[in-house]
Formats: structure tokens, sequence, C-alpha cells
């Protein structure tokens, strides 16, 4: 890039920290999409959701560097630029086998920034001997000189935004009111002129239309016919629909490859969606719909060969089911048990976190104290640890770490003494009994 003619000293104030900081917290998600591409933010979003993204710092002028762990460590470089609107004006570097521009690992430091200035967390400066900065490509700092904040006008005219422009309009609808080419519509400029554009209509004009889009949009057409079947109360069809989403979803394992950063993630969005809509008639549905998703999610974990990214995926459903657990006609013994036993099938972290929030939350002792009853008959069956069977007695230790939790919470602790002394033994998990003691 030209450099400008007139460089100045990077100011190290107050003020310019805030200048750059709010340079980061006015991307949207539009910007990163046109940035990376829609695929790469969603992975990228997941693996910071995941807490992947470590040791973030942020130099003087602006530069982002963490480390994020992916199929291994990978350090990970990224700054915004002027004049690459079509871009999102971001740039990045990255030790991973891709590398380029706007990889996941990219976009998940960037998405780490932005909620920690959310949260307005303190986020460290970046060492400039820090030893990560070897093996990243330096030849961007001009492109960091360049970035001067004062001089930075967002609705600066860029010959390169050409390509964005929705096509077919003509030079007067791409200019607002009173402006020059030098004009481009926001987000919400835009908003206002569809809904001005709709209001404009008559109801024949807008039949016509909505009619037409159903035609053209699959997506549209089974928004409606979910809304129809809702307000029917068609239980059996939104049912029905979610079963096959599933079992389509489920039926092929996630796999990557980390060099040309291809590969198969299914997208549980519309799953989900179904899910929330189902839950508004029968919870107890979305319950059944549930325990199928647990069994057959975990199947497709066990054959898949990716980061995680498939079971953060699944993981987005959690919370509706567990919200549906909550809502149903199970009892309060049976919603910790159902909670306890996805947890016991859970070996990706899958159901973990919606799972926690939910036993977490404020349960009666007597309920506690029925499921600690129940997870000791399942105890007593359980068989004990051989010299072999590495598996079984990781499952039984699982299970008297349950057990033990739920003496606790329903206020027991006499009996866990014994409980601990016992499994010490039987799974030879002693470390965990000298803690108790200390």
């Amino acid at each position: 890039m030209p450099k400008r003619k007139t460089q100045r000293k990077r100011s190290t104030s107050d003020a310019n920290r805030s200048a750059l900081m709010e340079r980061w917290v006015s991307l949207t998600w539009d910007d990163m999409d046109r940035w990376a591409g829609a695929r790469s933010v969603a992975r990228g979003r997941a693996y910071e959701r995941q807490g992947r993204v470590k040791d973030l710092g942020v130099t003087e002028d602006g530069r982002l560097l963490a480390t994020v762990l992916g199929g291994q460590k990978y350090t990970v470089s990224a700054w915004r630029v002027s004049g690459a609107k079509k871009q999102g004006n971001l740039e990045s570097k990255c030790t991973c086998p891709v590398g380029y521009s706007g990889c996941k690992h990219a976009v998940a430091v960037v998405a780490a920034y932005l909620q920690a200035a959310a949260d307005e967390d303190a986020v460290a400066t970046a060492d400039p001997d820090d030893p990560r900065w070897i093996g990243l490509n330096d030849d961007e700092d001009d492109a960091l000189d360049e970035w001067e904040i004062d001089e930075y006008d967002e609705d600066e005219y860029d010959e390169d935004d050409e390509d964005d422009e929705p096509q077919g309009r003509s030079e007067s609808e791409r200019r607002a009111p009173g402006e020059g080419h030098s004009h481009r519509r926001t987000r919400a400029e835009w908003d206002d002129a569809i809904r001005q554009h709709i209001n404009n209509k008559g109801h024949d004009e807008l039949l016509e239309l909505v009619c037409s889009l159903v035609d053209r949009f699959s997506e549209l057409r089974e928004e409606f016919i979910e809304r129809i079947s809702l307000g029917e109360g068609d239980v059996a069809r939104l049912v029905d629909q979610a079963r096959r989403e599933m079992q389509e979803l489920t039926s092929e394992p996630a796999w990557e490859n980390s060099w040309t950063d291809e590969g198969y993630t299914p997208d549980y969005t519309r799953l989900k969606h179904r899910m929330e809509r189902l839950l508004e008639l029968d919870a107890d549905a979305v319950v059944k719909l549930g325990r199928e998703f647990i069994r057959h999610a975990m199947r497709q974990l066990d054959e898949s060969h990716d980061e995680g990214e498939a079971a953060m995926a699944a993981a987005e459903c959690m919370p509706v089911v567990f919200d549906a657990v909550k809502q149903s006609s199970l009892s309060g013994v049976e919603k910790l048990l159902f909670a306890i036993d996805a947890c016991m099938d859970d070996s990706h972290d899958m159901v973990d976190e919606a799972a926690g929030a939910f036993v977490g939350a404020e349960w009666p002792k007597s309920d506690w104290s029925a499921v600690a009853d129940t997870l000791r008959e399942r105890l007593k069956k359980t068989p004990k640890r051989t010299d072999d069977e590495y598996s079984s007695t990781y499952e039984r230790r699982k299970l008297s770490g349950w057990l033990l939790s739920a003496l606790e919470k329903a206020g027991r602790n006499d009996e866990l003494l014994a409980v601990y002394e016992t499994e010490a033994r039987e799974t030879a998990s002693y470390e965990r009994l000298v803690k108790y003691l200390i």
C-alpha cells in the first residue's frame, strides 16, 4: 500500500488507545463475513466461545496478538487497515497450515477482543519482545503505519465497494437524497429504505410479493409452514420435521483437513430453531427429541475427525433441550437424572455446559436425596475394577462423583467419607479421598 505523505509518530496516549479500541468495536459481523467468509466466522466464533483463545494482547498501535488452540497451538496476529472496506478493513497472519488472512483462528482472536471490550475486561499490552512474534511475517508494517485514526473516514468512497452494491439499481438509487457519489448506505439506512418500500405497497401488492418470495426461497417456505403448524397446534408435524432434520445432520461424521481448510461440520441452527418452535407447544416432545439427539450426536462425534467443532455446533442445541426438561412434566428427580445421564454419556464436552447450569440451579434437598439413592443403587450394580478394564473404572469413578455431589447437595454429609473410602479402593481414586480429608 502507498504510504501517506506525512507520517506521524504513533501515540501512546490514553486518547489514542481509546480511539484504537473504538476502531475495533465499530466492526460488525457483516464486516467479519466480508473478510473471512461466513463459514470461517461461524467456526471462529465457536472457537472463542469454547475458550480456545489464550494470552490475548494488544499493541499500542492496536494490533492483536494471541495463541489459539486448534489441532495444535497457533500464533495469530490481526489488525485493522484503511482503504480495504471490501475486506472489512481487516488483515491477519496465522501460523496454521492455512495461514491466509481471515482464517478461523484469526476470527476467534478478533471475537475474543470484541467480547473483552463488551465486557469491559482489560486486555494486556502485547510485549514487542514477545517470542510469539517470531514466525509471523512483519511485511504488514506499512499497513500498520497507515493507520491514522483521525484521518480515517468510515463513509469515504472506495472504488472497490462497487462490487458490494446491490445489482440493478440506478446511480440515483445508490445515493441518499442530497448526497453525491461518496455516500454509501449503511445497514440502518437500508433497513429504513426497505421498510418504507414495503409500507408504500398496497395489500394486494404485498400478498403477491410475499407469495413470490415463498416460491423462490425454500427456507422462507419452511418458516411459513412452521408458523402455520404452530398456530394449528400440529405437534406431530413439527416433531417429524425436527426428527428428519436431526437424522440427516447426524448421518455422517464431521471431518476437517487443516491443510486445505476443507471439511464438513454439521450446522444445527435450523434444528435448534425447530426445537425452539416445538417448545412453545410441547416441552415433553422436545425432551424426547433431546434424548434421541444426544444419542445420535454422540455416535456421530465418536466417528468424527475434526478439532471438536462438531461438538461445539451440537452443544448449541443443548440449552433448548434443558429448557424443555425444566418445563416438562417430569418430576424433579427425573429432571436431575436426565441431566446426570446426559453428562455420563458425554465424552465430547457437548452437554457439560448446559447440564452444569441446569443442575447448578436451586433444587429441593429431597430431590437430591432421592437422586443419591438412585445413584447408589446403580453403583452397586456397576462391575468392580479389574486390572485391564480402564473404561469401566472411568465410568464408575464418574458415577461415584455424581453420587458424592448428590449426597452433599442433599445435606447427607455424614455419608460422604464411606463413599470416598470405598471408591478409593475400587477405582484407585486416592487423590480424591486425600483432598476430601484435607
